[in-house]
């Protein structure tokens, strides 16, 4: 995940923004021929909240709360998607074209907005083979 933010008080997300990075094995899923929509999920749970240092003890208050879900298509070509709801997997889902995810700078960029926030993020993904270096 990127943060798109260039004005920001703390730097912790380093300089390019970087605020998670992690492993996903997709070999059950392209293997499986029972499988026949190649896709693979994930959940991300958006929570923004400023820490309340006044009154009695610590407490968050919150800003933005959403779960939103990022799917991948594995399939030629490698198409991704957001989505607000689980839809997607019921047996006749067809994606919306707005749900597409817009391909830029080595990854797909997508937004998440409500009351008090807004944030353009992006998702990049690299194939690792079994053997030999990524592509």
């Amino acid at each position: 995940m990127i943060l798109s933010d260039d004005k920001v008080a703390f730097s912790w997300a380093g300089p390019d923004r970087l605020i998670w990075e992690g492993y996903l094995d997709t070999s059950s899923i392209l293997e499986d021929k029972s499988i026949t929509v190649k896709d693979m999920v994930m959940r991300l749970d958006v929570y923004l909240g400023e820490r309340d240092i006044y009154g009695v003890g610590f407490s968050d208050n919150v800003i933005f709360r959403k779960q939103y879900y990022l799917r991948a298509l594995l399939n030629n070509p490698f198409t991704m998607y957001i989505h607000a709801d689980e839809q997607f997997a019921q047996p006749d889902f067809q994606a919306s074209p707005s749900d597409e995810m817009r391909k830029v700078r080595g990854g797909w960029e997508f937004k998440v907005k409500g009351t008090g926030f807004e944030a353009t993020l992006r998702v990049e993904f690299d194939q690792i083979p079994i053997e030999g270096l990524p592509v």
